[in-house]
């Protein structure tokens, strides 16, 4: 392949495809069991904190984090989610959505996103197209859930809505499992593991598989390219997007602590700059124009 590459574009005539121009990035064998959530946690660091709320200033520990993760899969387990089953979760940025996310995948199901401000008429079209068999949503969004006539666990505890008879469980209460209830499951690195969809600006949102090989690949690269973090970064895009989901599966891998904000605000993302030491930023190209215009931002 490398003979017929172009060396100043590392296009392939032979099949019209562009590879990147930098140094292979060593991956674990194809034929390698290995799942998505594995893979994340066999790169050692020392960082005590992963997750901060920047509102409540609420934080979750790389200690805990493994701990709830095992024990969410050992309660998806007992309510009968199987490999292959896909899940969809329906949330705003919490400290516990990358914990749902790597729990969902590392017992084989299968990983769907929807924004919670999406209409119950375009959570009913996503459930018909990705099949899922759960749902996990916050009380605001429950009740689109509901319409499409899926089980639900509630991000949040709420007394009154948990009566109904659709509600099987609160996140709470699936992290309170025994981890030793917990069966393995054999993942292949080509099993999917995420099902997630475009924001539909254009026309109907439309969805991509991505195996777990694919997630791995891309978590990779990032390792290859940067040097293990031990600091503080924000994160205002949502983790319903690819590029939250991945952005907050990738700092879990290199050791960070992530600063998560539920929803955008340009002037408390300064403010939580400063309050957090912050580093970085993952931000949309339109606030990186922002940043360089604002006047506030000098102050």
């Amino acid at each position: 392949m490398a003979s017929d590459l172009v060396p100043s574009s590392g296009y392939s005539r032979a099949t019209g495809t562009y590879y990147s121009k930098r140094d292979p990035v060593p991956l674990p064998l194809p034929n390698q069991h290995l799942d998505l959530t594995t893979y994340v946690f066999s790169h050692k660091h020392n960082t005590e904190t992963a997750f901060i709320d920047a509102e409540s200033g609420a934080q979750l520990s790389y200690r805990a984090l493994r701990h709830n993760i095992r024990a969410l899969a050992t309660g998806l387990q007992r309510l009968g989610i199987r490999k292959r089953d896909v899940v969809l979760v329906i949330s705003p940025n919490t400290i516990h959505v990358p914990c749902i996310y790597l729990a969902i995948v590392s017992i084989g199901a299968i990983v769907t996103t929807a924004n919670p401000l999406n209409t119950e008429a375009e959570i009913r079209r996503q459930v018909a197209d990705s099949n899922p068999v759960l749902a996990f949503a916050a009380p605001e969004s429950a009740h689109k859930a509901r319409a499409a006539q899926l089980p639900v666990v509630l991000t949040q505890k709420t007394n009154p809505i948990a009566n109904d008879s659709g509600y099987v469980a609160t996140l709470h209460e699936l992290f309170q499992s025994d981890v030793d209830d917990f069966q393995s499951v054999d993942i292949q690195q080509e099993d999917n593991a995420t099902f997630l969809y475009s924001s539909g600006t254009t026309g109907k949102n439309k969805g991509v598989i991505a195996t777990h090989r694919n997630h791995i690949a891309m978590v990779a690269g990032i390792l290859q390219r940067t040097e293990p973090e031990k600091n503080v970064v924000l994160c205002i895009v949502p983790l319903f997007h690819v590029y939250g989901f991945f952005y907050s599966i990738c700092t879990v891998a290199r050791g960070t602590t992530l600063v998560l904000m539920a929803k955008f605000d340009f002037a408390q993302m300064l403010a939580n700059v400063e309050r957090y030491r912050i580093i970085s930023l993952a931000v949309a190209p339109p606030i990186f124009v922002a940043l360089t215009k604002s006047p506030i931002v000098a102050k």
